[in-house]
């Protein structure tokens, strides 16, 4: 499902306001939705067909500057409620069946939840809705980010032990900001992107819960996902190659070999050990399909878990490149599988005894 912006009828600028809408698209799908609320034409880019960034506009007025803000947000809520809501469509498996009409009518349905005014409801303690949060959605959510929310739910917990208190969402301000930074940063001496995270997932919750009716203090909006994004280097294919012919000790010989799995499969790590490490010899084998080209050319396909996608659509059928089947198909050839801390505190020492000044990760 995309969901694109539009400008009128016509996307043009006739220096007039105009409102604006959504055209919210699934394969042959689609449904136009105008929405109550209009723009001035200077604050849209009729080439991106979307608002206009605050440093494109220049001078604008404080009214002109807050409408915007809200247009904004109001856009970005709404199409983070169609994708929750195409997910459970998706759960339903009715969606191969839908007509045009059946499309409209799912459109319309969750565009008036939406504009619908919510009734308040009464709140609890914002760590009894994060656990809430997870029961809903673990049909949704994949795996591993159902993990991710569990993981930082339990650090979020040592926090409210830490404070002594258990923090209701209207008591979310820039002060909890500030004591939940210096706590992760300075007490637990955790990495800026731990916090970040923390961060990024109080705030999809909070999402949630105020569409549900629940109101969060006014600061939450503007806190801030700090990340440190690392430099990675990427390897020229004679790198690769001499990486690939390097033999060293026993646990290196088998990094390497997972190292080929992840190049020539092109996966996460965390699916390298769902496909290896946690199937059995046969359990592989059954997952790979040989087929036949256009050209007549044998091939194989390896239905493989993606770590990343929802329970609707969990495998994807790889086709398999020469050096990785040769690989699968021989027991004796599949590595062991190390955790991801190891590969990435093993590579850099064989990249090192190698003469490759590179700095590179599982994801290189």
């Amino acid at each position: 499902m995309k969901i694109y912006k539009f400008y009128g009828n016509r996307n043009a600028n006739d220096g007039k306001h105009q409102p604006i809408g959504i055209n919210v698209k699934h394969s042959n799908l689609q449904k136009f939705i105008t929405l109550n609320v209009s723009i001035k034409a200077e604050h849209w880019n009729f080439k991106k067909r979307d608002f206009k960034d605050f440093q494109s506009i220049g001078k604008i007025s404080v009214e002109d500057r807050e409408h915007l803000s809200r247009c904004k947000r109001m856009f970005t809520d709404l199409e983070t409620l169609f994708d929750l809501e195409f997910s459970k469509l998706k759960q339903s498996f009715t969606l191969k069946s839908y007509t045009i009409e059946d499309w409209k009518i799912w459109c319309e349905r969750v565009y008036e939840s939406f504009i619908t005014p919510r009734i308040p409801i009464k709140s609890k303690p914002f760590n009894l809705l994060w656990n809430d949060y997870i029961e809903k959605h673990e049909r949704i959510h994949s795996n591993s980010t159902i993990a991710g929310y569990k993981s930082k739910k339990s650090a979020y917990d040592d926090f409210e032990t830490y404070c002594k208190k258990n923090y209701m969402p209207d008591e979310m301000n820039d002060d909890f900001y500030k004591r939940l930074k210096i706590y992760i940063l300075d007490n637990k001496k955790w990495k800026i992107n731990t916090f970040g995270d923390i961060v990024k997932k109080i705030k999809s919750i909070a999402n949630y819960w105020e569409r549900q009716g629940i109101d969060f203090h006014k600061d939450l909006r503007n806190f801030k996902k700090e990340y440190y994004t690392p430099e990675y280097h990427i390897l020229k294919e004679d790198e690769i190659k001499k990486i690939f012919a390097y033999s060293g000790t026993e646990k290196e010989n088998e990094i390497i070999k997972i190292a080929k799995i992840l190049y020539y499969g092109c996966f996460r790590y965390s699916e390298v050990i769902y496909n290896v490490k946690n199937k059995s010899f046969e359990d592989i084998q059954n997952n790979i399909e040989e087929h036949i080209d256009i050209n007549n050319k044998r091939i194989f396909r390896w239905k493989c878990h993606q770590e990343k996608q929802a329970d609707s659509k969990p495998f994807k059928n790889l086709p398999m490149h020469k050096e990785l089947h040769d690989m699968i198909t021989n027991e004796n050839a599949i590595p062991k599988i190390y955790s991801l801390n190891s590969f990435n505190t093993t590579i850099p020492q064989i990249l090192s005894k190698i003469g490759i000044n590179k700095k590179i990760s599982s994801h290189s």
